[in-house]
């Protein structure tokens, strides 16, 4: 990947599924790999934190937090990620206006 041109690695540990019963990722232990793959490779790891309650969770092994489609307008994710100062992929959400978009990414500046 990364002799490919490729600065980070983007790879998500919480997975949440409809099925309560569904694999729901890896958890702290993905996170610890993710940190182990950019100790090997000097690759940034972007991952996706879907509540606020994972924010410092993820601030001990990410470089960049990644807000996802469905969490664009979770206003309390997007202040909390704001208040890390760490660089944030946010993604637009399906339906959201180039307004709603950048107001969103206004919570996350405002911090």
């Amino acid at each position: 990947v990364k002799a490919a041109g490729a600065t980070g690695l983007r790879g998500g540990a919480f997975k949440p599924r409809t099925s309560p019963y569904s694999f729901q990722g890896m958890k702290e232990e993905g996170l610890k790999l993710l940190a182990l793959a950019r100790e090997e490779t000097g690759l940034a790891v972007v991952t996706e934190v879907m509540t606020p309650n994972h924010v410092d969770l993820l601030c001990q092994y990410a470089d960049v937090l990644q807000i996802g489609a469905r969490n664009m307008q979770n206003y309390h994710l997007l202040q909390a990620v704001g208040e890390t100062r760490l660089p944030v992929l946010l993604k637009r959400g399906p339906s959201a206006t180039i307004e709603e978009f950048l107001l969103a990414t206004e919570y996350i500046l405002d911090q």
